[in-house]
Order: structure tokens, then sequence, then C-alpha cells
């Protein structure tokens, strides 16, 4: 039983899945950086997002509250013109009881050790950094401000919005008027180890100045083109997350005021990256089963089925009792189609061939017989003609009538030969005719090997054809990617849109509703877009591998043309066969000649015999000189006859492996 690996479906396999295996690998490894690159980048979009749409949204409802002016939930009144000064007062004081709780703490070595560093490179105690200040515009964002940070809080990702004030004062610059709710805890629920709670607990981290790098730059950056980016470590509930804090300049009025922050955890977009390199596995090892599963079937079922068919005709041509009736049988019009029926051409063309020389092999036989019946007669009268001069040497008067019946004999010898001679050229020219027969089956296999390529630049075209259709496909990713970058704009406008709703209070819930809807449409087509593209990437794979697939059937093809030669070869040996046949007729026939020569002599001695009977004893010694010639002759025009039956036996020994 033949081995599965060593057929040409298990080597294909064998060759795919290792190839298949390596180019998925070398994909597998390349999206495994880009997943995480893109949570990174859809991150960072998320904060920049967060960040400017955040600044826009205060600048936007402070600018109104300085053009009209103000009224607190505790009836203060503040006038346009007074917020505006209020807001550009950077001047800041202490609040004495957070002191005193600094000095509380202080007196725990392991916290008053503490240092902290700023950002001109020196450090303070962090009892200090971690004092809290009064402003004059406190009341007014804590009551404004509050409500638009809080909205900003939705997101899990996100750490903490807030507003970071500037100051021509490094120790007054990233002050924190109001934090965002829930990180800024109050009442019970932000009592410290100390007992502090509200506005003096360690967990409360409103009314203090963020002074460090990353707060000092956030407050102080006035670059409008672009949100900046600051990366730390943070530690959050005993576990250090890296942290990306997306800072936004605020201007109100034109002016300058600080700036916003939104800080970021990269916790959940690990997170998320972890999960969808998990499922690109997963996909990854479905997709190779499904594509193995794929070419085995066509492999199987497209090609091997009908490679099997061609395979059996060549066993069939190739085995010792070949069957020329057998035809492959042809369906379809592809190249493994359009090969079966050339090589059904050529079993015809052979069939035929063989046919002939059969026929010509019955012939040879047939008169190779004769030629041994007429080498027997003439052996018999050179016996003759022997005991004739034999006669003449006992008598006179018997020799004139041995030289008659010699003379009759020689006749008939004479005409055997002329047979013989005849037969040999009959045989001569059938010879040419299968020579020529051979020459034209070579010249057949020659076409089907001119088919064959024929057939492989034809597979190279296809090739070429869906190495066309795949650079189309990579524009259809770059629409793709034109499309998720459109959702993004249009989920950035609903979210404005929310906001501007939420301002607006009862009026604006119905648009707060659409602006809800087209935030999920935007969502949807940023999510529709990522699949197309995806898609596109897999119909990429699938063409690669029909592209190799293709290459594969070429090489196939190649070793078709290479089976064709051997039946060409074995065609040319045939013809030298045919060729050393008729050499061996020419010299039956050249034999013949000599033996008409020889019968001629005969008779002319036999008439001089006749004509002198007083020489008998000189005649005598003539006849017996010629018979002598004449059986040499005849002897060897036996072993002629017997070396043509011979060769006409194994001649007939080989077509008869063929049927006809």
């Amino acid at each position: 039983m033949t081995n599965w690996f060593s057929t040409l479906t298990g080597k294909f396999m064998i060759f795919t899945g290792v190839i298949l295996f390596i180019l998925m690998g070398v994909i597998y490894s390349f999206e495994w950086h880009e997943i995480n690159e893109d949570a990174e980048a859809q991150l960072l979009d998320k904060g920049n997002s967060l960040a400017i749409a955040l600044s826009k949204t205060l600048q936007s409802v402070t600018e109104d509250d300085i053009r009209n002016g103000v009224t607190l939930k505790n009836g203060t009144h503040i006038g346009g013109d007074e917020l505006g000064r209020r807001l550009f007062d950077r001047q800041l004081q202490v609040i004495p009881e957070s002191k005193q709780e600094a000095d509380k703490r202080a007196k725990k070595p392991e916290y008053a050790d503490a240092q902290q560093e700023l950002q001109d490179g020196s450090s303070i105690p962090l009892t200090q950094y971690e004092l809290k200040y009064k402003s004059a515009f406190d009341d007014y964002t804590d009551e404004r401000w509050q409500g638009i940070i809080d909205s900003f809080m939705t997101d899990e990702n996100v750490i903490f919005a807030i507003p970071a004030m500037d100051s021509d004062n490094p120790d007054f610059a990233g002050y924190v008027p109001t934090h965002n709710s829930k990180y800024n805890l109050q009442g019970e629920a932000s009592k410290d180890e100390w007992g502090a709670v509200g506005l003096l607990s360690q967990n409360n981290r409103a009314k203090r100045v963020f002074n460090d790098s990353t707060g000092y730059l956030s407050a102080v950056t006035k670059d409008t083109s672009k949100a900046f980016l600051q990366k730390y470590p943070r530690n959050l509930n005993g576990h250090i997350v890296e942290t990306w804090n997306v800072s936004y300049p605020l201007t109100l009025n034109g002016k300058h005021w600080g700036g916003v922050r939104v800080a970021l955890s990269k916790q959940g977009s690990d997170v998320f990256v972890v999960k969808q390199r998990e499922l690109m596995a997963g996909a990854f090892g479905l997709l190779y089963i499904a594509m193995l599963v794929i070419l085995y079937v066509i492999s199987k079922w497209i090609v091997a089925r009908k490679l099997q068919f061609v395979l059996k005709a060549a066993a069939n041509l190739n085995s010792h009792e070949a069957d020329l009736t057998y035809r492959i049988p042809v369906k379809g019009k592809d190249e493994m189609a359009l090969l079966a029926r050339e090589i059904n051409q050529f079993i015809i063309h052979l069939q035929a061939m063989i046919g002939n020389i059969r026929g010509m092999s019955g012939q040879v036989n047939q008169i190779s017989g004769q030629l041994t019946q007429s080498a027997s007669h003439s052996t018999d009268m050179a016996s003759e003609i022997t005991r004739s001069v034999q006669e003449m040497a006992a008598g006179a008067e018997n020799q004139a009538t041995g030289a008659e019946d010699s003379a009759k004999a020689m006749e008939e010898m004479a005409a055997g030969i002329l047979r013989i001679a005849e037969a040999s050229s009959r045989v001569n020219e059938e010879t040419l005719r299968l020579v020529e027969d051979a020459e034209q089956g070579s010249s057949a296999s020659e076409q089907a090997m001119r088919q064959m390529s024929v057939m492989s630049e034809s597979a190279q075209q296809v090739g070429d054809a869906i190495r066309k259709l795949d650079e189309d496909m990579q524009s259809v990713s770059a629409m793709a990617h034109f499309i998720s970058g459109i959702a993004a704009q249009t989920g950035l406008l609903a979210l404005n849109a929310a906001i501007e709703a939420a301002r607006a209070g009862e009026e604006g819930k119905g648009f707060a509703v659409v602006a809800k809807e087209i935030r999920k449409l935007a969502d949807q087509a940023e999510a529709s877009a990522g699949r197309i593209h995806d898609r596109v990437d897999e119909i990429q794979l699938s063409m690669s591998t029909a592209v190799q697939a293709m290459e594969h059937g070429r090489q196939e093809i190649g070793l078709g043309v290479e089976q064709a030669g051997h039946v060409r070869d074995a065609l040319g040996h045939i013809v030298h066969a045919v060729h050393q046949i008729s050499e061996q007729m020419e010299e039956v026939s050249s034999a013949a000649e000599q033996m008409t020569a020889g019968s001629e002599e005969v008779t002319a001695g036999i008439e001089e015999m006749a004509r002198i009977a007083g020489s008998a004893s000189d005649l005598t010694h003539q006849v017996a000189e010629a018979s002598e010639r004449q059986l040499k002759e005849a002897e060897t025009a036996a072993r002629q006859a017997e070396q043509l039956q011979e060769a006409g036996q194994q001649l007939q020994e080989t077509v008869g492996r063929f049927k006809v």
C-alpha cells in the first residue's frame, strides 16, 4: 500500500501546511505588535478628543458667563467683568487648617521623610506638596465647572479630568481649583488615617498645586495645534499602572488661562490588547485548519482525482499487457482535460502504429517461413546434384540424363530464389512504413509537450491576474481607513452635541438623544470599517495562497512533460529496432541475389556437360565444385531464414503486449 506522505496529495499538504504555518506565523507576529499599536493609538485619540472637548466646553461656558454674568446657587451674583478679573487673579493663599493637618502627618517618620520632586528638579517635603490653597475663583469653578468635568468621567479608562491654572509663579503653576467627584471624595468617605475629612483630607485632591513636571507642563503648554501627551507610572490601589496624561490649553476671551488634564489608565487598554491577541490567535488557528481542509479537498477531488486517470493510462502503457483501447475520461475544459485529450490522441496514434507493426510482423513470419522452405528445397536440390555428380563419375551414359535433371532442378531453384528476393523487398518496404509511423508517434509526443508548455504559461497569466486583484484590494483597505477616520470625527461631533444638549437642560433632551444615536452610528461605522479591513487582509492572504497553488500546478505540468519525453524515447527505441530489421532484410535480399547468381552458374555448367559429353571427367569436376558452392549458399540462406524467422517472432512478441 502506498504511503500517504509519498503521494502527490500528501506532499502538497505537507509543504503547503508548513509554508502556510510560517506565513501565518509572520502575519500573526506582525499583527501582535499592530494590535498593541492600534490600541495605544485609539487610547491616545480618545484622550486627545476628551481633552480638546473639555477645554472647548469650559471655554464656551465660561465666556458666556463672562459676557452675561452669573448668579451662583448661594445667591451671589458675579458680573461678567468681575468674573473675568477673578479668573485671572492668580494669587493663592494657603488654608491654615491644611497647614495644621500637614503638621500632623509630618509627625509620622516614614511620611515626614517623603519628598516630592518639582518641575525644576528640586525636592520639597510631601506634606508641603499636599497643602491646600484658596483662590478668587474657587466658588465659580466648583459650581460651574464641576458638572462639566464629571460628564467626562464616564469612560472606564479615564482616571481623572481636571483644569490646571498657569502662573508666572512656578510655585502656583499647576493649581487645580476643582477636581472631579469620582476621585475627590467628600464627607465620611473621604476620611483619611489622621481623621481629616472633606477638603482637608488626604483623599481630597482639590485646591492643590501639582507643580511636578507633569502638572507644570500641562498648565503652561500653549500649543493648540494638538494635545500634549505625557506618560508616567501611577500607583493605583497598590498596583503600578502606566498613566497617560493628555493636556490641552484652556483659553478664555483670547487669553491663556491654563490647561485641562485628562489622565488615562493603560491598564484597560492592555487587557483589551491581551483579549484581542487571544481572539486573533483563535481566529488564525481556525483559519489555518479551514484552509488546510479546503486545500485538501481541492487537491484530492479536483487535481488528484483527475491525475489518477492519467496515471492509470501511463501504468497501462508501461505494463506487459498494454491495453491501447483504454481512453482517459475527459470532463470539463480545464488544463487537466486538455492534457487528457492530448494523451488520448497519442494513444490513438500509438494504437494505429502498433496495429501496423503487428500486421507487418505477421507478414515477416510468413515470408520467413517461405524463405525457410525455399532454403530447404535448395538444400535438397544440392543433395540431388551431388548424387548426380556421383552417378556421372560411375558412367558417361547416365551423365547426360543427370545433366538434364540437374538443369530442371536448377530452374526450379532459381524460381524459388527469385520469390525469396521479391518477398524480402516487400518486407523492406513494410519496414520503411513502420519507421514513418514511429516517427509520427514521436512528433505527436513533441506536440503534447508543447501543449503542456502552453498550459504552464496560462497558469502564470492567472497568477498575474490574482496579483493585480491584490493591488486593487489594497485600495479598498485604504478606503476603509478613510471611513474609520470619518467615524471618529463624527463621534467627536456627537460628544460635543451631547455637551451642548446637557447645557440646554430640558429643552436639549431631544437633541441629546439624536447626538447619542449619531455617536452609536459613528461607532458602528468605525467597527464596520475595521471588519472591512480585516476581510480585505483575509482575501489578500487567500489570493497569495491561490498564486502558490497555481505555481505548484505549473510544476506538476513540468512532470507531465518529462513523462511525455519518456514516451518519445520509447518510440525512438522502436524506430531503432525497426532499422535493424530493415538492415537484416537487406542482407537476406543480398543473399538471395547471390543464390540466383550461383544457380545460373550451375545451369551453365550442366549445359556445358551436355554439350561436351566426351569431357565427362572434366565436367564432373566442374559440376562437383558448383554443387559444393550451391550447398554452402543454401546453408547460408537457411541460416538467414532462421534469423529472419526469429526476428519476426521477437517483433510479434513485442507488439503482442499491446491490445489494439
